[in-house]
């Protein structure tokens, strides 16, 4: 009987699952935006419960950031802002071009 090869899955190497500055940066602004944990944890590739285990682990220092975070996106989803496609901004939510032949202006 021949012996069939079931190669293993794909892994990941250990470095994709740390928590390096720049994916730090990128889960507070992924957390500010959605306002969900879970949501910015998805957006950068990593565990909800790391995420936790993050904030632990760095202190009242980091958890600080982390509330300032959510409060200023809250604050911003209020008052009507979203983030911009580029993700690089504050913006209106929804239309924000001109329409065809609008002066902007009352006549």
């Amino acid at each position: 009987m021949p012996h069939t090869h079931n190669p293993r899955p794909f892994r990941r190497s250990n470095a994709e699952y740390r928590w390096s500055r720049l994916r730090i940066h990128a889960f507070l602004r992924a957390l500010a935006v959605t306002g969900s944990v879970a949501a910015a944890s998805r957006a950068v590739g990593v565990s909800r419960q790391s995420a936790y285990r993050l904030r632990r682990r760095l202190g009242a220092g980091f958890a600080e950031v982390w509330d300032e975070g959510l409060r200023l996106g809250a604050q911003m989803r209020r008052g009507g802002l979203v983030y911009d496609a580029q993700g690089d901004r504050w913006v209106p939510q929804g239309d924000t071009f001109a329409r065809q032949g609008d002066t902007g202006g009352a006549r």
